[in-house]
């Protein structure tokens, strides 16, 4: 069986895991929750006690880890069962190809050997290695992801990204009804020092960088608004900061509504009692539009994907 050794025992392979500065301060633990999603909370502690090394100190699920720590994950190189997944192509030609990413689907996995994060299922359902993504959204998010395909479209198209020049309008169902039809929001965003979960971001108008965002009203519900969400910045988590700065947090966000509800999450899993505060597993938003102009043929596109069952659904019961 590939890669086990002569003993019939699983080859382990060193993967580097590095703390990146929005993660410093979370614990050990939470962590680990953030770079293997997928595994439950019983699970990352085994994997703490037992598959996890570091050369500088004794590892236990609480260590909290700081900004360039390193630990290393021992991990079985066996083979990741495949779980082909439908995901519709809203736009091809020779160049470029846009996709409505299915929610709880990360766009690159951190498993070097995974099989079902979106850029592996397409490179593997099309029979090609030439697909890089141009940008990503959060596991999570639902929507539009455009890729390349040839590392020199990719390269345009991130020059394109970085300069402003993609407009991007993501669909989120938030709690409240809204008073405004349309606004801007204005707020700049920095990590939130003051916050348990060291990845959570804050509106803070003396540290942030500028961010802002417009947004349009598209239906009151009975609690709650669907809203139009057109980002002028790219902050990390900028429209679910937006949005709970002027009280609205999104449906199912486990951080912006209440940080605790996340970390009773990476803790329990989403239990009853999640569910009936959050009220979705996932949080509420979808990535619904992107405009921009083909870097090869200079047209302008206008890309829409149509939302999820789970968020068409909610929109139902609460109507």
């Amino acid at each position: 069986m590939e890669g086990m050794n002569n003993s019939g025992q699983f080859e382990q392979i060193e993967v580097p895991f590095k703390v990146e500065p929005h993660h410093s301060g979370l614990r050990l633990d939470e962590f680990m929750k953030t770079r293997l999603p997928s595994y439950s909370r019983n699970e990352i502690h085994n994997i703490i006690e037992t598959r996890l090394v570091q050369k500088v100190r004794k590892l236990k699920k609480g260590t909290i880890v700081r900004t360039s720590d390193e630990v290393v994950f021992l991990y079985d190189k066996k083979e990741e069962a495949v779980q082909d997944v439908d995901i519709p192509v809203l736009y091809e030609d020779d160049h470029l190809l846009i996709v409505n990413k299915p929610p709880d689907m990360s766009v690159h996995s951190n498993n070097p050997w995974g099989k079902n994060d979106l850029i592996q299922q397409l490179r593997r359902q099309r029979n090609s290695r030439e697909l890089y993504l141009a940008h990503r959204i959060d596991r999570e998010t639902s929507g539009l992801v455009l890729i390349a395909k040839s590392i020199t479209i990719a390269s345009k198209l991130g020059e394109a990204f970085f300069g402003r020049k993609v407009e991007k309008e993501y669909t989120a169902l938030v709690f409240g009804e809204m008073a405004d039809d349309n606004g801007v929001i204005d707020l700049p965003i920095c990590g939130d020092k003051k916050a348990v979960v060291r990845v959570k971001m804050t509106a803070d108008r003396d540290s942030g960088a500028p961010s802002i965002t417009e947004y349009t009203l598209l239906k009151r519900l009975n609690g709650f608004t669907m809203v139009s969400a057109r980002p002028k910045t790219g902050r990390q988590h900028q429209i679910r900061v937006h949005l709970s700065a002027i009280g609205h947090p999104l449906v199912g966000d486990k951080i912006y509504k209440d940080e605790k509800l996340f970390l009773r999450f990476i803790k329990d899993g989403f239990t009853e009692e999640l569910k009936k505060e959050l009220l979705l597993p996932r949080h509420a938003l979808h990535a619904s539009r992107l405009s921009f102009k083909h870097p090869v043929t200079g047209i302008q596109l206008n890309i829409e994907a149509e939302m999820p069952d789970d968020l068409i659904t909610f929109i139902k019961k609460v109507s």
